[in-house]
């Protein structure tokens, strides 16, 4: 009979512990949580991704401000891509995003303007895209802070094309942990060649 009566106390004291404070929480709700309770900031180490179309035009560079990263691309282009420049914005300790940046875009004038960007809460990781005398196209490879630094968890952005379908195709992404933050370009009338800049996250 005493032990009947203490468990019915202890089973009562445990089903009263959510009222407490405790609750379950959803997948997305904990990987809210990582993101927000782990501080995330851009270390110094860097490295170039492979250099794509051909090797005319003049060097210059498309480059997010100190604290930025990439999170999508502007310019110009119709059957090349004519123009281009880092879309950025502040990278936050809790993996939010800030204020937006356009860095500034190299190359000729033809073509149409074109901006594309990774969806909310997602920054630049990589390209898809094609590529031989010039850079024929570029589409976006996107990530969430959180599951990128964890996982290496990544995704395409389809729609995100820029430009035509000519050329070789290329894939170039980061290591899981580093996000794009500056681009290399050879620019003349079109963008000759790009080449992505990866930076650590800690």
């Amino acid at each position: 009979m005493k032990t009947t009566a203490w468990m019915t106390v202890v089973m009562a004291g445990l089903s009263f512990l959510p009222a407490c404070g405790g609750e379950d929480l959803s997948p997305m709700e904990t990987e809210n949580l990582v993101q927000t309770n782990q501080a995330i900031a851009l270390g110094g180490s860097t490295y170039s991704l492979t250099a794509r179309g051909g090797t005319t035009g003049f060097p210059t560079q498309s480059e997010c401000p100190s604290g930025y990263v990439a999170v999508g691309l502007h310019g110009r282009a119709a059957t090349y891509i004519d123009r281009l420049g880092l879309l950025c914005r502040v990278l936050n300790a809790d993996g939010s995003f800030g204020a937006t940046y356009y860095a500034g875009a190299q190359g000729g004038f033809g073509g149409n303007n074109v901006e594309r960007a990774c969806p909310a809460g997602k920054f630049l990781v990589g390209f898809q895209g094609s590529g031989s005398s010039y850079v024929d196209s570029i589409s976006l490879q996107c990530a969430s802070p959180a599951p990128w630094m964890a996982h290496g968890d990544w995704q395409n952005q389809s729609g995100s094309m820029m430009g035509s379908s000519g050329g070789t195709s290329f894939e170039d992404r980061c290591s899981p942990g580093f996000v794009v933050t500056s681009l290399n370009v050879r620019v003349g009338g079109y963008v000759d060649q790009m080449q992505g800049i990866c930076t650590q996250l800690y």
